[in-house]
């Protein structure tokens, strides 16, 4: 399953994915949510606020600007949990393997681990959840 381009994009990403280093990638999936659904939005949610993101950090001579990156727009459900856990296993897969940098975002606690094993290997994870 390959991931839908939509209009909205994170921080008005406009590298195609070759000269990329980094790929967004939206898993909005949260089917197997025990208490309070919602994970599903969050794709969309962080694109939109990433529009008011400031660019350029003058005291670092940084502009986001010089970053390449691309949004590969959102990996949508398709299936039973498992053909999704699937999916993203696979996603992520072709794009680590084609040597770029991950950036997932939205979706629950099951995202994670296909994501994992996409690497292949002992990694460290950084993961930012609504209730730290």
């Amino acid at each position: 399953m390959m991931p839908i381009r939509g209009m909205l994009r994170f921080a008005d990403a406009s590298d195609g994915y070759d000269e990329s280093e980094f790929v967004v990638l939206g898993i909005p999936f949260d089917r197997t949510t025990t208490f309070r659904s919602g994970a599903r939005f969050a794709p969309t949610t962080i694109r939109e606020a990433s529009s008011n993101f400031e660019k350029t950090m003058f005291e670092h001579d940084f502009t986001f600007d010089d970053v390449k990156f691309h949004d590969a727009g959102d990996l949508y459900e398709e299936g039973t949990v498992d053909d999704m856990v699937a999916s993203i296993e696979e996603e992520a897969r072709k794009m680590i393997s084609s040597d770029k940098f991950l950036i997932s975002v939205g979706g629950e606690h099951s995202v994670s681990p296909p994501i994992v094993r996409a690497h292949g290997r002992e990694m460290s994870v950084i993961t930012i959840d609504a209730h730290l």
